[in-house]
């Protein structure tokens, strides 16, 4: 789900054809032409917090749980337009677009550090690598119907 919103938000912002995000590395090849590229990898993910909660009028037990999430958005390719995109992603996370698909799915996006550099990890390669790291908190909620407990046996008093 996460992966769907941070594609969602780059390909709007950035006017990315489909296809040029990758998730974990799926379907990636090598880049053949000049356009930037988009993968997008999981780095890890945490429980930090859990709750139920009944909710009496509807007979409902509400779960909770908190997730906190890092994510690494890697912009590839071989023109300068990488360069730039890897500047503008923490922008395009806190676009006004971005702030919207955080709220309708209970998340937030936050930026963990700075971009990193990778072009010089290839070697000589004209391939420009630049790598975004990302920290996500996000809460799933679930509902569930109970049965309450009405009627209980009569208790026998044995002497």
């Amino acid at each position: 789900m996460i992966d769907k919103i941070i594609t969602d938000i780059i390909e709007h912002e950035f006017s990315v054809p489909t296809g040029r995000i990758v998730v974990n590395n799926q379907g990636y090849k090598p880049e053949k032409d000049f356009d930037p590229w988009y993968v997008i990898s999981y780095q890890s993910n945490k429980i930090v917090g859990n709750s139920n909660v009944l909710d009496p009028d509807a007979d409902e037990q509400v779960q909770k749980t908190t997730f906190f999430t890092k994510l690494k958005i890697e912009v590839r390719g071989k023109s300068r337009e990488v360069i730039t995109n890897a500047f503008l992603i923490p922008a395009a996370l806190n676009s006004d677009y971005a702030i919207q698909k955080m709220e309708e799915n209970n998340i937030r996006i936050f930026r963990a550090g700075e971009a990193l550099d990778l072009s010089e990890v290839d070697g000589a390669s004209s391939l420009h690598r630049w790598r975004i790291p990302v920290t996500i908190t996000h809460m799933v909620i679930k509902r569930s119907s109970i049965v309450p407990f009405e009627n209980f046996q009569t208790t026998e008093v044995v002497v």
